[in-house]
């Protein structure tokens, strides 16, 4: 079996690529749990910034926010994601495009991986058809 790109040539994902800005230790812990936990807002625009030094031009690139369940929007009061993604964009020149909606609010949070996958699978919906195809820069949290 060959190993290409760290993974196995039978595996096939739906996906070209994946990112991550960093660990979540440290400085980019507190950065995201002030903003995630804590509602400090601006912190999305550090947070967008390292999205753009990771990634760099996104012009032609559609940025979808996975969306947050309206419990979490609503206790923080901003859709937290949704404002990092809108940010990059500005960055990047790529699009903001709200591509995904939720069916259901699950939270994943302690559900083993099989549970998780199940979860989103049922979760999400496409709102936006005319928006499929092309390259699309799905940006989750941590």
């Amino acid at each position: 079996m060959e190993i290409v790109g760290g993974r196995c040539g039978e595996c096939a994902l739906p996906f070209d690529r994946q990112f991550c800005v960093g660990w979540r230790r440290g400085v980019l812990k507190e950065l995201i749990n002030e903003y995630k936990f804590k509602a400090k807002r601006a912190a999305y625009f550090d947070l967008a910034e390292l999205l753009w030094a990771r990634l760099g031009d996104c012009g032609g690139v559609k940025i979808v926010p996975v969306p947050t369940i309206g419990r979490h929007v609503r206790e923080r009061g901003f859709d937290h994601i949704g404002k990092i993604c809108r940010r990059l964009a500005e960055l990047s020149g790529g699009k903001y495009v709200e591509l995904l909606g939720r069916n259901k609010n699950t939270t994943q949070v302690g559900a083993s991986m099989e549970k998780r996958i199940l979860q989103a699978k049922e979760a999400f919906c496409v709102r936006k058809e005319k928006e499929l195809g092309g390259r699309i820069l799905l940006v989750d949290d941590v």
